[in-house]
């Protein structure tokens, strides 16, 4: 029988223009039968050489005196590591991955449910696995686990694959900030570990406002019913982030936050005004709020290819998007240092973390990230900004729009603000937000509390300071910011390196805005 998927270029086949090849593998077949049978008296048939394997095209190396280094934009090693030393070299299940989330943020939980409730809840109160709650006879008991979310509205995957309506790329149409697309008033929350799960008996607010894969303690008392009724919750301990370093010069730099740079194909009124007005702000000291201020970096958090312009195309960019993207990039690189992030609609892979933008698709930008003016990054992105210890985290946007479709949060800032307090980047991932299946660990959880906590691609600009609640100082905290779409709302969110509780929204959408 035929091998599976065996042709002319198949390991093992061999290759049309290579008679030489397939007459020794006819010799060797020869010998190998007269082996089993060798004729009365007849001389000793010396073993054929094997055919040499034919080559596949794929994986042929050069020799090294042959290997050309590819062309790459600029890339900090700290920024990208988090994301991208954890690989799945095969396909997992996702199993491991609620358990390495669990294991991961089970001490800070505890940790602070202790703090909060060891005067309520006796030591033995404190359970090891969730199965022991049903035994308990101790009154109130604290269980830990990941919270799992049963929606309701959620649509059933394998029925639509039956029904042929899944699509094959992802759709602008698909509105991703739809707030409590999939909620509705029959959602039930659940409480899982690796011993069992158990349903939550809570607030109806408290399931409109949580979502799946927060690790949480969960303070109440098992019911006849097998339930667990739950009197409070508690997630894991923040702690402060790490202390700004000092510095004596006066001059004020800041972190320039933009998203959204392309355009629709149908277009928006001044988008290419704004444009201009934009690469003048950055180039020219940039005036924002009566003061003049200095950009350090500029962060683009996805949005470099919309939606509907690689539908137009058939899933693939125009040359004309390609070129305006590409000499942007360029000019805002002449003008400071520039990392430039995939988005939901951006040609890469589509789940969490992404790869980085392929540097072949910008031919002149490149050569700017030769000199380091230009880096390419993942998605989600983390690095430290200048010489202050300035940390930043953030993403494109996707795990705040899946968390708004599963939450009835009122706005993006609500579910950053979820994010951080439950220490996770993506916690409906992979649940609801495709996600590699990573096993060791979890590398969306926050080790590292930011100074700034950045999502992209969203409506409005808004933002808000989130304090440290054992802050040793005014500046300890997190700076949490929603970055616009560009073309939707033409503005650059700036973020004070030196006082992260300085954020100013520059308007760029009429002359003169600020």
């Amino acid at each position: 029988a035929a091998a599976p998927f065996s042709g002319p270029f198949s390991p093992g086949a061999a290759k049309p223009s290579a008679p030489k090849a397939a007459a020794k593998g006819k010799a060797k077949a020869k010998a190998k039968a007269g082996a089993h049978a060798p004729a009365e008296g007849a001389p000793p048939v010396k073993a054929a050489r094997a055919a040499p394997p034919a080559a596949v095209p794929e994986k042929i190396v050069p020799l090294p005196k042959e290997q050309r280094a590819t062309p790459t934009l600029g890339a900090s090693a700290a920024s990208s590591s988090t994301f991208e030393r954890h690989r799945t070299a095969e396909w997992r299940q996702y199993a491991s991955l609620y358990t390495s989330r669990l294991r991961q943020l089970r001490g800070p939980v505890v940790a602070n449910a202790r703090s909060v409730w060891s005067g309520r809840v006796a030591p033995q109160g404190f359970r090891s696995e969730i199965s022991g709650a049903r035994q308990s006879n101790v009154g109130e008991i604290v269980i830990v686990g990941v919270l799992f979310k049963e929606l309701k509205a959620r649509p059933n995957v394998i029925q639509q694959y039956r029904d042929n309506q899944l699509k094959s790329h992802l759709s602008s149409r698909d509105d991703p900030n739809e707030i409590g697309g999939l909620c509705s008033d029959d959602d039930s929350l659940w409480l899982e570990d690796a011993s069992m799960r158990v349903r939550l008996e809570v607030v109806p607010d408290l399931v409109r406002h949580l979502c799946s894969g927060i690790v949480a303690a969960a303070l109440g008392s098992a019911t006849a019913d097998g339930d667990f009724r739950v009197e409070s919750l508690v997630f894991a301990r923040l702690p402060p982030p790490p202390t700004l370093r000092a510095r004596c010069e006066d001059d004020v730099e800041f972190l320039a936050l933009v998203s959204g740079l392309a355009a629709p194909v149908t277009g928006e009124p001044g988008h290419a005004q704004a444009l201009e007005r934009l690469v003048d702000f950055i180039a020219q000291g940039a005036v924002a709020g009566g003061a003049r201020c200095q950009v350090q970096r500029l962060i683009v958090c996805g949005g470099v290819l919309c939606a509907d312009q690689l539908e137009a195309t058939g899933g693939r960019p125009s040359k004309e998007a390609l070129s305006m993207i590409d000499q942007l990039l360029a000019r805002l690189a002449g003008a400071t240092e520039v990392h430039v992030m995939p988005g939901r609609s951006d040609p890469t892979n589509a789940s969490l973390p992404q790869m980085k933008l392929h540097p072949h698709l910008f031919k002149h930008a490149r050569k700017m990230g030769e000199t380091g003016a230009l880096k390419s990054e993942g998605n989600p992105y983390r690095d430290t900004v200048g010489d202050l210890g300035f940390s930043i985290l953030g993403h494109s946007g996707q795990p705040v729009q899946d968390l708004l479709r599963c939450t009835q949060h009122g706005s993006p800032i609500q579910a950053l603000r979820t994010c951080l307090t439950a220490m996770h980047l993506a916690p409906t991932g992979p649940d609801t937000l495709p996600m590699h299946p990573f096993e060791a660990l979890d590398p969306f959880v926050i080790e590292e509390v930011p100074h700034v906590l950045f999502s992209g691609g969203h409506a409005r600009a808004e933002h808000e300071w989130s304090p440290a609640p054992r802050g040793a100082d005014a500046l300890s905290g997190t700076q949490l910011a929603a970055v616009p779409a560009f073309h939707a709302h033409p503005a650059v969110v700036l973020v004070n390196l030196r006082d992260p509780r300085d954020v100013r929204v520059q308007e760029l959408g009429v002359p003169g805005g600020a």
